[in-house]
Formats: C-alpha cells, structure tokens, sequence
C-alpha cells in the first residue's frame, strides 16, 4: 500500500488470511490514537433501505453499492487493507457524518 488510508476510501480487507471483505475507511489512523485506521463494513447489496438506525446506504455514483453498518466501527492494521477500491462520495460521507453524531450523541438519525 502506497498511500496511507484517507476518509472515506474502500478497501479490500483481509480476514483469517483467507478470506476479504469491504470496509470503508471513517477516520485515518494519523487521526487516532492508537495509529490504526477505524473502518465500517461495506455489505454488498442492491435496494437497501436507509430507514434502519446506523446503516448508510452507498449512492449511485460510489464505486460500490451496499450498506456501511456504522455501529460495527473498529480498528484494523493498515496491513490488512489489501487494495484500494475506490472512495466514497460527499454525499455519502455527510450520511456517515449524520449518522455518527446520531450514535455519538444518542439522537435519532435522521
């Protein structure tokens, strides 16, 4: 990986060295204390509902489409970021900001 990880880029991750998955990066780990980036899964699906509490749904124009499940949030090792896929859109990015004040704050998402 040449680049670190930024806000808002989809990876392809690694789990039990065997199989991967999609996370999108929520906040770099230059950011955070303990120097790992925190990521979401990205589960990949068509016709998602943005009604249910702390999920995003991706839009039409990011480089997936599915569902970001923000109360999963978690650390990795930024050597289990296999390959960079894309980035989110602003749109995205202002739900995901949305829906985490909503979680840090107690509030309904809205």
């Amino acid at each position: 990986m040449s680049d670190p990880p930024g806000r808002g880029d989809i990876y392809r991750a690694v789990l039990d060295q065997t199989r991967t998955y999609l996370v999108a990066v929520i906040s770099p780990g230059w950011f955070n204390a303990g120097h790992d980036p925190l990521v979401v899964p990205i589960a990949r699906a068509h016709k998602v509902s943005d009604c249910v509490p702390y999920v995003v749904v991706t839009g039409e124009t990011d480089p997936v489409s599915g569902a970001l499940f923000m109360e999963d949030l978690a650390p990795i090792a930024a050597g289990d970021l296999i390959e960079r896929v894309g980035m989110l859109t602003g749109a995205t990015l202002s739900k995901v900001n949305r829906c985490l004040l909503a979680i840090c704050l107690d509030l309904p998402v809205q």
